[in-house]
């Protein structure tokens, strides 16, 4: 049963209405079912020539009070409209009188005696609804008593009122008011905004999304009314007696009435969360940490490894907060957890705002719903909304993300830990019986998910459909899922060719694909499991063994073909014990005394350690030693030729990956080399001292540096990859699209050749860009060196025909020849 109150100021214009046919012949049999005394005549019971005459007395009995009234009133019609649900059982005119009665006693139009209240009817013209009309003034003992009813929070009353005459009259139960709705916008404000803007927002709604975010972004109230201002907008502060301000109102220029008047709206017009007490609330908590705001200057290059690096580090951050949170959300008695919420929905309305432009409009939609669940009032912050606060000012600092790897793996981690913690706020408010609220966390879910599968949450797993008719992989399933899964219907989705591809990319990396598939199916259910944002069985298995694939290390069997002297020796065993997974703060610690031996005397060590691509550096030194080489002599190698230069605002430049560089070539030349000329060292796992010319200082030629990984059939879009890839050392079929604006089959076939090539290498969960940043100068020189060559090859090789817009004139005859012509067209071939 829903209730929806009204207000005018013509009483016999409304009863005529009621008593009329209606705009669409819907009005049948009206009638008088109520009113205030019980003693009111029925205008449907006079003649039809005199129910106008009837209709005229009603209004002037119900207006009588307001005539007598001597106090300022406008609108003093109070009209509602009760209506009961589709397939609610009928009601007779007593049940509905008894409505009517109690609905007015709730308003507050007759708060203690039938003859000190207000005038009111009530009026039924169809089986599902009546209309109750009654005028604002409340009748006394003389026309001095006369006075105006309290109908502040009459729309709430009402709520609460008809939600018992549901459980009374057995009819459908609806949502509670909760006071979290932001109020619509009406029709004539839609009307106003498609006529004057062209557009279907209203101007509630667009002053809404403007001021929502400048609250979560200003530090105090002074800075809140300046960034309004900055942003176009008029404010007008509410001052109170003691000269405090106590709210506030915006308006669009040009937003006006009429009259010519401009149109206001509080912050409790625009939500219940952006009134400047809940606004205030929001800037009691401290900011982030001195070293992140000092790492963020304002001349740092947004595209420095360093900005990066806040930038996720920010997200990252912004993700252990939501965990934080859904460990409070699925406590059921938490007093907390309204602020939790609260501190929820604002993190996810500015992750949305920094987030990727992939993603970004899932994000933003995802926001949107749960603006509505933040908005329950709250008064005590806990540790974890103060933990998101927190969260929410590292990334208004760490600034927009510009969609490299880290980044958007960064974002897939926040994706998936809000996924999480909107379910389990939605089972919260199931269990509290707040329907609207569970099916608002539910829609924001589905978003959520989206931009999770988006960002990589669906398995990026290619389908091998080959694999996918392998007997042993499908007995394998069967038994792996038995009794957990319907094994029929996995292998006849469309997810199991990608399945199989993976169990098949598992033997192929030296694993029991078998033991690999039954290991991660046994650990939780799969239909509800809370760790993966998938939807499927399928796409759950899926995501488990692309995590188990990556939580473990390339068997040594699945060396690299490039290597294959390599896999025949013995490992030293110092090698194997420094690059066993549970050493690995050891094997560190190893490379990193190893580095400051090398380079001794350097200032620059610390500032090495602190770089991003430190990891990068680490793992070509493992993969150096075990390919059998000496670590520490390949360090001296590379840092005993041309001078590092020292750049750290260029990605491309600094030591570290230039170091990087250095060290990926010489294990590459050295591989070559050992293939065509036999091994000749003093030590057996010693770096050969006849390195080609520029391995250890770091420059190929040009010439050999572009015809080893570009050749000259080779289209533009590939030369483009190669540039792309080497220069931002990250490589993914996403990443190629975004960079190059291809198709995704088309970036999968860039990423296969750039493999061929030996750009990439595929790695555990990914590739590995195997060629140095230091190489991109040479990279491009002989690039263009070819192109221009080409280009010359085929302007001398080109047809020799005259190319005239004429016809060929046709051979002369004989007699018209040159002698010496003649002669040699009449000499025998």
């Amino acid at each position: 049963m829903i209730a929806k109150v009204v207000k005018g100021s013509r009483t016999y214009g409304l009863l005529k209405y009621l008593y009329g046919p209606g705009r669409r012949e819907e009005h049948i049999n009206p009638h008088l079912v109520a009113s205030w005394d019980g003693h009111e005549t029925d205008p449907a019971a006079e003649p039809e020539h005199m129910r106008d005459a009837a209709l005229y007395a009603l209004a002037q009995h119900l207006d009588r009070p307001v005539d007598a009234y001597t106090g300022k009133i406008g609108q003093h019609v109070w009209h509602t409209s009760v209506r009961l649900a589709p397939g609610d059982p009928l009601l007779s005119d007593a049940q509905w009188g008894q409505i009517a009665r109690r609905l007015v006693l709730a308003g507050g139009l007759a708060p203690d005696r039938e003859e000190t209240g207000c005038r009111w009817v009530a009026v039924r013209h169809a089986d599902d609804h009546i209309h109750i009309v009654a005028t604002l003034v409340r009748q006394g003992q003389s026309p001095y008593d006369a006075k105006q009813p309290d109908l502040r929070g009459d729309f709430y009353r009402l709520r609460e009122e008809c939600r018992r005459l549901e459980h009374d009259f057995g009819i459908r139960v609806t949502a509670e008011a909760d006071r979290t709705a932001a109020p619509a916008p009406k029709r004539g404000e839609r009307a106003k905004a498609n006529r004057l803007r062209s557009a279907q927002i209203s101007a509630r709604e667009t002053l809404q999304a403007q001021v929502r975010p400048i609250a979560l972004e200003a530090n105090n109230e002074e800075d809140f009314f300046t960034r309004l201002n900055k942003a176009g907008l008029l404010i007008r502060p509410r001052r109170l007696p003691s000269g405090d301000v106590g709210g506030y109102a915006v308006a669009l220029p040009g937003d006006v009435s009429s009259d010519g008047s401009l149109i206001w709206y509080s912050g409790s017009r625009l939500a219940p969360d952006l009134t400047l007490p809940r606004v205030r609330q929001r800037w009691t908590t401290p900011t982030p940490e001195p070293g992140l705001v000092r790492a963020l200057a304002p001349d740092l290059d947004a595209r420095s490894p360093y900005a990066e690096h806040v930038r996720v580090a920010a997200w990252q951050e912004a993700a252990t907060a939501i965990r934080s949170a859904t460990a409070v959300l699925q406590q059921a008695d938490n007093p907390h957890a309204a602020a939790t919420t609260a501190a929820l929905a604002d993190l996810l309305t500015v992750a949305a705002s920094r987030s990727p432009a992939p993603v970004r409009r899932e994000l933003e939609l995802a926001a949107r719903q749960m603006e509505r669940l933040g908005r329950e009032p709250w008064q005590k912050s806990n540790q974890a909304a103060t933990q998101m606060r927190r969260a929410i000012r590292s990334l208004l600092q760490a600034g927009h993300l510009l969609g490299y790897a880290d980044e958007n793996a960064a974002v897939l981690g926040l994706a998936v830990a809000t996924v999480l913690a909107v379910r389990a706020l939605r089972r919260r408010m199931a269990a509290r019986h707040k329907h609207a609220h569970a099916r608002v966390a539910r829609l924001a879910g589905e978003h959520l998910q989206h931009a999770a599968e988006l960002l990589g949450a669906r398995s990026a797993a290619r389908a091998d459909h080959a694999a996918a008719r392998r007997p042993d992989l499908q007995q394998a399933l069967r038994r792996a899922v038995e009794g957990r899964a319907d094994a029929d219907a996995i292998l006849r989705g469309r997810d199991w060719p990608a399945l199989a591809g993976m169990l098949s990319r598992i033997e192929r990396l030296g694993h029991d694909a078998a033991a690999a598939l039954a290991d991660v199916v046994a650990q939780q259910p799969l239909r509800h499991d809370s760790s993966s944002p998938a939807r499927r069985d399928t796409q759950v298995i899926l995501w488990r063994l692309e995590n188990w694939v990556a939580s473990r290390r390339r068997a040594p069997t699945d060396r690299d073909d490039r290597t294959p002297a390599s896999r025949d020796r013995p490992w030293p065993e110092q090698v194997q014990r420094l690059a066993h997974a549970d050493n690995k703060p050891a094997h560190e610690r190893r490379m990193r005394a190893l580095l400051r031996g090398a380079m001794h005397g350097s200032d620059d060590l610390d500032r090495i350690f602190r770089d991003p691509a430190w990891p990068r550096l680490v793992a070509v030194l493992t993969e150096i030693g075990q390919a059998g080489h000496d670590v520490e002599g390949a360090l001296r190698s590379a840092t005993s030729g041309r001078r590092l230069r020292e750049d750290p605002s260029n990605p491309a430049h600094s030591v570290v990956q230039m170091l990087t560089g250095r060290l990926r070539r010489l294990l590459e030349e050295t591989e070559t080399s050992s293939r065509s000329t036999p091994r000749a060292m003093s030590h057996p796992y010693a770096v050969p001292s006849c390195l080609p010319h520029g391995a250890a200082g770091g420059g190929l030629p040009s010439e050999h540096g572009a015809g080893r990984f570009v050749q000259a059939d080779d289209d533009r879009v590939f030369q483009r990859a190669v540039v792309a890839v080497v220069e931002t050392q990250t490589c993914s079929p996403q990443h190629l699209e975004q960079l190059l604006w291809v198709r995704p089959a088309r970036a999968k076939d860039l990423v296969r050749l750039l493999c061929e090539r030996g750009v990439v290498a595929v790695a555990d969960g990914g590739y590995s860009v195997q060629v140095g940043a230091d190489q991109l100068s040479a990279l491009r020189d002989g690039m263009n060196r070819r192109s221009a060559r080409a280009a010359r090859l085929a302007s001398s090789t080109s047809h020799s025909w005259p190319v005239r817009s004429e016809k060929p004139r046709p051979p002369a005859r004989a007699e018209e020849m040159p002698p010496a012509q003649r002669q040699r067209r009449s000499r025998p071939q």
